[in-house]
């Protein structure tokens, strides 16, 4: 159950992060030297707190792989791709975004695919 924690938790704090960096680079003005946006990019808070965000997660990802194979952790991570979707149809910290009817059919997919992966023998 621990293992499971860990993953969950990881992948909802990289999730977070990956939302929070979506409405940080909205925030940077583009054109100019290529240099010159990255510092921009770089110096911008929000998008700063994204990455803390995805750094946190990838430490909590390793010890979940600790304790779990990673044929059966990866996948779990794709479950990042329906909370995003949700997310940005909703607009939960990003702009609301129209979602075509094909993505949420790959959605459910992609949760049929995941439940597989959890009902499969071994550790």
């Amino acid at each position: 159950m621990r293992s499971f924690t860990l993953i969950v938790f990881s992948v909802a704090i990289a999730i977070l992060g990956q939302l929070i960096l979506k409405r940080g680079i909205s925030q940077v003005t583009t054109g100019g030297p290529l240099l010159a946006e990255y510092i921009r990019m770089f110096t911008t808070p929000v998008i700063l707190a994204g990455f803390v965000l995805f750094g946190t997660s990838a430490l909590i990802w390793m010890k979940a792989l600790q304790e779990v194979p990673i044929s059966k952790a990866y996948p779990m991570v794709s479950l990042g791709y329906v909370i995003v979707l949700l997310a940005s149809k909703t607009g939960f910290i990003v702009a609301q975004e129209e979602v075509p009817l094909i993505r949420w059919i790959g959605v459910v997919m992609i949760c049929a695919g995941v439940i597989l992966v959890g009902l499969s023998p071994g550790k």
